[in-house]
Parts: structure tokens; sequence; C-alpha cells
């Protein structure tokens, strides 16, 4: 196999996973009796593992087998559900991004994988992966909708798309400059074609713009998880309420934004809001 074809996707597949998994455990972590976000992980982290198994990243693979063990066991009832449970999840989940970057790029990162796998396994006590995990199926395929107008979701990196708006930029110019060379040549074909390519260029530069944009989910899926682990650091306990996800601004606008508004929430956390026995205390 030529791995070195399949280890953008691989990337690409990962992250989402990772993210997807991130926001399950924040999740189940709100609500424990929810047998649903346990099923999800399940099937995110065993997804992982396949891939990274046939990539060759056995660190990877190794912590992600670790992580779908210990859901499994819960999944039985051999294990409850606990805050300690998330915790090392959400480790898991660190370990897994950094893991995963330096695969591609050939940087190893695979001591703390191990490491943290023993750490998994321990606690889902069990030396060894029990016959239901190791023959697992693969996740059921998703019903597909009956409606033909599906939504259809495309990775672009954004750089190809920097590259493209600035040609938009370009081209728009020269059609203005065109349209003031024929301002003179009224009523006739050549106002006709430059008028179309007006028309064309303009759709262009929209569709271009339309496509920079992305919904503030993307900028919001990390803040419930610097929140959820200030608070535990700092013995607090918290909520966080987001609204207006599906607003979209433009992608280089959006990562701005990330490291002010992080900033505003560790300072919330940190000093608007006490400590409970302080909060009982007061009433």
């Amino acid at each position: 196999m030529d791995v070195a074809r399949y280890t953008e996707l691989f990337l690409t597949d990962s992250r989402d996973h990772l993210r997807r998994s991130n926001a399950l455990l924040l999740d189940w972590e709100r609500r424990p009796a929810s047998t649903e976000p346990v099923a999800e992980l399940f099937r995110s982290f065993h997804s992982l593992k396949s891939s990274a198994a046939t990539m060759g990243y056995s660190g990877i693979a190794e912590l992600a087998h670790a992580a779908e063990n210990l859901l499994e066991s819960i999944r039985r009832g051999d294990l409850a559900g606990s805050r300690g449970v998330v915790s090392l999840l959400l480790k898991a989940i660190d370990v897994l991004e950094a893991g995963v970057e330096k695969a591609v790029t050939g940087g190893g990162g695979e001591s703390d994988a191990t490491a943290l796998a023993e750490a998994l396994t321990r606690m889902a006590g069990t030396g060894r992966p029990s016959p239901a995990v190791a023959s697992a199926p693969k996740p059921e395929r998703a019903t597909r909708p009956s409606s033909r107008h599906q939504t259809r979701t495309v990775r672009i990196d954004p750089a190809r798309l920097d590259e493209l708006m600035t040609q938009v930029g370009e081209l728009v110019i020269s059609r203005n400059r065109l349209e003031v060379l024929v301002a003179a040549q009224v009523g006739t074909e050549l106002e006709s074609v430059t008028g179309r390519i007006g028309s064309l260029v303009r759709g262009m530069h929209a569709g271009v713009l339309r496509a920079r944009l992305a919904p503030l989910a993307e900028l919001f899926e990390r803040f419930p998880r610097v929140v959820r682990d200030l608070g535990v650091e700092l013995g607090k306990s918290e909520r966080l309420v987001l609204e207006g996800e599906g607003i979209e601004l433009d992608r280089g606008m959006l990562e701005d934004l990330v490291d002010p508004i992080v900033h505003l929430l560790r300072n919330a956390v940190d000093h608007g809001i006490e400590p409970p026995e302080e909060r009982r205390a007061a009433g």
C-alpha cells in the first residue's frame, strides 16, 4: 500500500473523530445516565483504531484500542462512568491528537500513547482485550436520507482559498479596466460580452467569499473543554452556554478570535466564579 497516498485522508478523518469524541465526552459528563454518547464514543475510537492500524501507527492504534476496551467495559456494566473516567479519556484524546500529528510527519511520539494505554487498561480492569471488543463489528452504515437534495461538505485547504481569493481579486480589477476600455462601444457585441464577463466575475467573487465562511460552531467547539478543564483544576462548578453557532464568519477572522475569547473565558472561571463552598456560605 502506498501509505503516503492515504496520509492526508487519515489525518483529516482522525481529526474529525477526535473533535467529535471530545464533544461527546463533555456531553456524557453532563448526562452520565445517557448511553448514547458512550455508544458513539466506542464507534469513534474503533474507527480510529482500525485506520491507525492500517496505516501502521501502532502506538495510536494501541491507545485507541485501550479506550475502546474501557468504553466496552462501561457498556457491559462492568465499570461505572465517572469524572475520573471522563478525565482519563479526555487525556487520551489529547495524546491521540498529538500522536496523529506527529505520526503523519514522521515525528514518532508513541511512548506517551503506550503509557496512557496501560492506564486505560488498568481502569478497565482487564489485562487483555475481551473477545467482545476484539471482534467488535464495524459501525453500521448510516441510513441514506431519502431526499435527493443532500448537503455535501468538501474539505479545502485554507491556503488554497486564500490563493483563489487573490486571483479573483486580480480578475475583478481586470474586469473593471475592461469595462472602462469598452465604455465607448455602446450597443456593440464587445459591450455585451464584457457585461457577461462582469456578471460571471461578480458571481465568482461572491462564491469565493462564501467558501471562506465557517460557522461559529467551529470556533465554539473548543471552548467547553477549556472551561471544563479549568473548572476541574480550580475546583469550581461551571456551565458554559453557547448560542449563535450557525452564524458564519470568515475563517481567518474566526482563528483570530480564538485566543481573546479563551482569555475571557479563563478570566470568567478564575475570577468571576467563587468556589462552591463560598457560594453555599453566601446562600
